[in-house]
């Protein structure tokens, strides 16, 4: 990949670069400092105007021409590479995690105070998922109804990349479950987790956990969560019991709330027998807008979902 397209996705680069340790940040940037020339123009200004604060002094117009001529000393275009590069990529992840503020739990009862008690849950007893709830799974992860959970080995080293990413019709703003970390051979190197549509790390999941709740919120909604196998060799079995996730229910205007409006947009797609999607007033799912439906909604009808 060369320098522009790291500088075009930087969010995919500072998602890497926040599960490595610090030598492995560093060689990532020296990697880039050696490997892909020539520098973009904004990788060299940053780089030039960085060194010229630090040595408070202004950056010459041979300077700009030759980096070897800038009047601060020391300065090589290795040197620019890496100081550029890694501002642009921290300034980059600053956004990006500034964007999101993220609480984890590990007491579900204060994870429900949390969310105002609103919540669903996905207690996997059979192998139909909720309307809106969605797994893809590199490896074997599976719905097991007769343990009422779902199962999944991640190893930390694999050619399929493992990783199980669920998904979510609509958005939400809290996801967790009970989770069961160990299998054959004991507890594995746990689990990862992070939000891929915000490009944020959410924490780890100890491979002590036999059955414990842990689980999070955002106050920036999501539609996936993803989980991969910590660093190490070993391979991680895991059992989720119960996942619960948090969005609004009814709320089909994304106003905070189940009004008049949610119902108006309901009665607008009332009847209509296929191609309907929950923001039409498909409540459960299954492609249409009818009585259900409309029950649905008024089952919820005056919920304030942000108070």
């Amino acid at each position: 990949m060369g320098m522009s397209a790291w500088l075009r996705r930087p969010t995919v680069f500072v998602d890497a670069v926040k599960v490595e340790t610090k030598s492995g940040l560093c060689w990532s940037l020296n990697r880039l400092a050696v490997y892909f020339w020539p520098l973009p123009d904004r990788i060299m200004s940053i780089g030039i105007r960085s060194l010229a604060a630090v040595a408070g002094q202004e950056p010459t117009r041979e300077c700009w021409l030759d980096v070897r001529k800038c009047p601060f000393g020391g300065v090589t275009v290795r040197k620019l590479a890496v100081l550029g590069a890694a501002l642009v990529m921290l300034t980059s992840w600053a956004t990006t995690v500034a964007a999101a503020t993220v609480t984890v739990y590990t007491d579900k009862t204060e994870w429900e105070n949390a969310l105002g008690g609103q919540f669903l849950t996905e207690d996997f007893a059979d192998d139909q998922l909720n309307p809106g709830v969605s797994f893809v799974s590199t490896e074997s992860g599976h719905i097991n109804p007769a343990l009422e959970c779902y199962q999944d080995v991640l190893a930390s080293e694999s050619q399929n990349e493992p990783m199980t990413t669920w998904s979510f019709v609509p958005e939400i703003t809290g996801y967790g479950g009970n989770w069961t970390l160990g299998g054959p051979g004991g507890s594995g190197n746990s689990l990862l987790v992070y939000i891929p549509d915000l490009s944020l790390y959410v924490g780890a999941i100890p491979n002590s956990y036999n059955g414990g709740f842990w689980g999070f919120t955002s106050d920036t909604p999501f539609t996936s969560v993803r989980v991969i196998g910590g660093g190490g060799t070993n391979q991680q079995h895991y059992c989720l019991d119960d996942m619960v996730y948090f969005h609004c229910f009814g709320d089909l205007d994304d106003d905070g709330e189940v009004s008049l409006s949610d119902l108006a947009q309901l009665l607008a797609h009332y009847g209509e027998t296929t191609g309907m999607t929950y923001e039409d007033g498909d409540l459960d799912g299954d492609g249409d807008v009818d009585l259900a439906d409309l029950a649905a909604l008024l089952g919820v009808y005056g919920t304030e979902c942000d108070g």
